[in-house]
């Protein structure tokens, strides 16, 4: 009987210390955790990203994303995603009341200051610091708050970004059928025309100007190269005027026309420019080579 009782006690001693625990456990993990204003997408029209050294201003204007009073074109995907972070913000756990702000990269030398405006109106300011060891989680700091929180997701691959990360590098888009290419190599000229055949069920055929035939997979390799094409980076401090001469030139004309201008080798990348994009960019060398075909490898001497 006695062994009974004591079995009884300790077994209520067990539960009093489980309820006991997780009664700490619950106030610890809801103890002081601000909520976080919820922002509609849409109410998002300037975005400022404050760096050690840079600050990046993201300001929408007519639809469009810019950045910086340079008002460079940013990218839509990488804004959508930085949008939607923001949108879906919440705060899953206080992590630090210790002031100790280095070790979550929340120092003024590491962290990134998010400021979230709709108009002159702030609706969010906090410090993103670094990514937690499962990548699903981010260290931050809401502003007037010295404590340190846990915020779902991660928010630096959304955050940690320079003005050239961010920057739309489109610099041809065009859906439309090319029927004249020109080539051109800095030495001589080279027109080429599509035609129709009906004699091959209207497959296209093409033609130099003194009526040869030009390898037709070579010009339509060149055509859907451009057609969706991205720079790998700007030309900074660099404008359209700082460049009259070219090495190799392509234009494309259907119902309108597109041109692109290689100016120079530099490293393994070439510069040059775009009548679809207002700013000199560089293509890397094994991209610029797939467009600058020499002129007299493309004319096909199998037909005649």
């Amino acid at each position: 009987m006695k062994i009974k009782v004591e079995y009884i006690i300790l077994i209520l001693i067990i539960t009093a210390l489980s309820a006991f625990l997780l009664l700490k456990n619950n106030n610890r993990t809801n103890y002081n955790l601000p909520q976080l204003p919820r922002i509609e997408e849409k109410d998002i029209s300037k975005i400022i990203l404050h760096k050690a050294d840079e600050e990046i201003l993201l300001a929408k204007e007519n639809d469009e994303w810019l950045i910086n009073k340079d008002k460079f074109s940013a990218d839509k995907e990488k804004m959508n995603a930085i949008i939607k972070e923001i949108a879906g913000l919440n705060l899953s756990a206080l992590v630090s009341e210790s002031k100790n702000y280095a070790i979550y990269d929340l120092d003024k030398d590491k962290k990134i200051g998010l400021e979230v405006l709709s108009g002159d109106k702030t609706l969010l300011k906090m410090d993103i610091g670094k990514t937690a060891s499962s990548y699903r989680h981010t260290f931050v700091k809401p502003d007037n708050d010295y404590k340190v929180y846990q915020a779902n997701g991660n928010l630096r691959s959304a955050f940690d970004k320079k003005v050239s990360d961010l920057r739309d590098k489109s610099i041809m888009r065009f859906d439309e059928d090319i029927a004249e290419v020109i080539l051109n190599d800095g030495r001589r000229e080279m027109k080429i025309t599509k035609k129709i055949t009906l004699a091959d069920s209207g497959a296209a055929e093409w033609t130099a100007d003194k009526n040869e035939k030009i390898k037709g997979n070579e010009i339509e390799q060149i055509i859907n190269n451009l057609r969706n094409m991205n720079c790998d980076d700007f030309a900074e401090g660099k404008t359209k005027d700082d460049f009259d001469k070219f090495i190799y030139k392509i234009e494309l004309k259907g119902n309108k026309t597109y041109s692109i201008s290689f100016i120079e080798k530099k490293d393994d990348k070439y510069i040059a420019i775009s009548s679809k994009n207002a700013y000199p960019f560089f293509i890397h060398e094994g991209r610029a080579k797939n467009l600058m075909k020499e002129l007299d490898s493309l004319i096909d001497k199998e037909k005649k």
